[in-house]
């Protein structure tokens, strides 16, 4: 199955797997390195032959644990994606240490309603199974009440 160290991994050291595993394959393959791969070939190549984890659930937690990945290293500038996923030159100096990353994102002021919303988020959000992990959108009457906030904010 997939080579990472932890059984349940949580959601970022998902998506740092993804960025090496696509570094990884660009190095051993030129077509990768200029164009890139698409989805179900990145697919294939994590299951390294092995998709039982595909069985269990058709496959579409794993499925949405490597888009999830995927997009939100899109939109941190260390993948680009049209029809094939590509490495940026920032995914590949920051892929050997994402510390700088990390501190800047970590470096954001935030009001207190913002941080109690992002920790109800990052608590409620994130899920993982063996090997994989993504996260999930969370319905607007779920936040409110475990923020114990008005339903209408005009309230």
């Amino acid at each position: 199955m997939l080579a990472i160290e932890e059984l349940h991994v949580d959601f970022v050291k998902w998506c740092d797997f993804i960025l090496i595993k696509l570094i990884e394959l660009s190095r051993k393959d030129s077509t990768v390195r200029s164009v890139g791969v698409d989805q179900s070939d990145f697919t294939q190549i994590l299951l390294e032959g092995d998709p039982t984890i595909l069985e269990e659930d058709n496959g579409s937690t794993f499925h949405n644990g490597i888009m999830d990945a995927v997009t939100n290293l899109q939109a941190m500038g260390l993948v680009e994606r049209d029809s094939q996923w590509k490495v940026t030159k920032k995914g590949r100096t920051l892929a050997t240490d994402m510390m700088p990353l990390w501190w800047s994102i970590c470096q954001e002021k935030l009001e207190p309603e913002h941080q109690q919303l992002l920790h109800v988020v990052n608590r409620l959000s994130p899920h993982s199974e063996d090997g994989y992990a993504w996260v999930e959108g969370i319905a607007e009457k779920t936040l409110t009440a475990e923020l114990g906030w008005p339903a209408d904010p005009c309230s």
